[in-house]
């Protein structure tokens, strides 16, 4: 696959896919294009080139992707499922004051010790 800069008048080759393509989207914010191949397997490259990430999941090609809100992408199989994908890891659980301020914020606590 390829992504063409008409601005630039370039071309970057997206390589991985061996099977084809059914699907492509371009994230929201233009910095990634993931494809849905029809080997079961979802690519998410960067767009300006590099390693793919491959998600693995589905057991019969993917028909469709499609960017979520935040960094969720979504893919629909021939298996008959549609999986959601995380693609930045979550954030890191609260700890210390903050912890403390949830806590209290979400719970039925009044205070959290130190």
């Amino acid at each position: 696959m390829r992504v063409y800069d008409p601005a630039a008048g370039t071309a970057i080759a997206l390589e991985g896919n061996k099977a084809g393509i059914k699907d492509i989207d371009i994230s929201p914010d233009g910095a990634r294009v993931a494809s849905a191949g029809f080997d079961g397997i979802v690519r998410v490259w960067p767009i300006g080139g590099g390693k793919p990430t491959e998600l693995r999941g589905h057991h019969a090609a993917v028909k469709h992707v499609g960017f979520g809100p935040g960094q969720l992408l979504v893919s629909g199989s021939e298996d008959d499922r549609a999986r959601i994908w995380r693609l930045a890891p979550p954030p890191a659980p609260p700890t210390g004051n903050a912890l403390r301020a949830w806590l209290v914020a979400h719970t039925n606590l009044d205070a959290v010790a130190h």
